[in-house]
């Protein structure tokens, strides 16, 4: 029985996680079992030609990749209703719901959105996930200032809070604001105010 997912949101690092997550949990722990695909013509040849003597493999799939190979709409939804593998197709932008790929995909797929956290809740993942990578402490207002610093891109939070855990397990203020990258944003209002 085909087992398919659509997963969306704007956020790299949540939509990655989620992807590693299903594709383990599907049974894609290795080469021979997980495999991405380059567009509409590969994911149909591969999910209609697979040996005999293999067990179900885990396919991964940019929608956009997908979209750009302009796949007849109905027949990539039958596509997906008869295959006997896992697929999980993946974006990290805003999609047209209103696209008939889209409404055909949605119907043969679980939909998975992720979102990104807000504000007080990304300063609770910023402290756990710091905390997981090995920080021995976290400062009062180092959280706050990470992200006012460097932004809220998580991707870019983590690479950032991998940086200050080499340079001191301790991260403190004085810290963050030696070390951290600034985003676009920071940098024009530290010229801003230095006129």
């Amino acid at each position: 029985m085909a087992e398919n997912y659509l997963i969306i949101g704007e956020e790299d690092y949540l939509v990655d996680a989620k992807v590693k997550e299903l594709a383990h949990k599907s049974g894609g722990r290795d080469d021979w079992s997980l495999e991405r695909l380059s567009g509409w013509i590969e994911t149909r040849e591969k999910l209609l030609d697979m040996p005999m003597f293999s067990g179900p493999r885990v396919f991964l799939l940019e929608y956009d990749a997908l979209a750009q190979g302009k796949p007849e709409p109905k027949q990539a939804g039958e596509l997906l209703a008869c295959h006997e593998n896992v697929l999980i197709i993946y974006t990290r932008n805003k999609l047209d719901k209103r696209s008939r790929l889209y409404k055909e995909i949605s119907k043969n797929a679980k939909l998975i959105e992720v979102i990104a956290p807000k504000r007080h809740e990304l300063t609770k993942w910023v402290v756990h996930r710091g905390t997981e990578l090995g920080a021995a402490k976290f400062e009062r207002g180092a959280a706050d200032n990470l992200i006012f610093l460097a932004g809220t891109d998580m991707l870019v939070l983590d690479n950032e809070l991998r940086k200050l855990i080499n340079y001191s397990p301790e991260i403190s203020i004085e810290n963050v604001r030696k070390l951290a990258v600034r985003n676009l944003q920071t940098s024009i209002f530290e010229l801003v105010d230095a006129v």
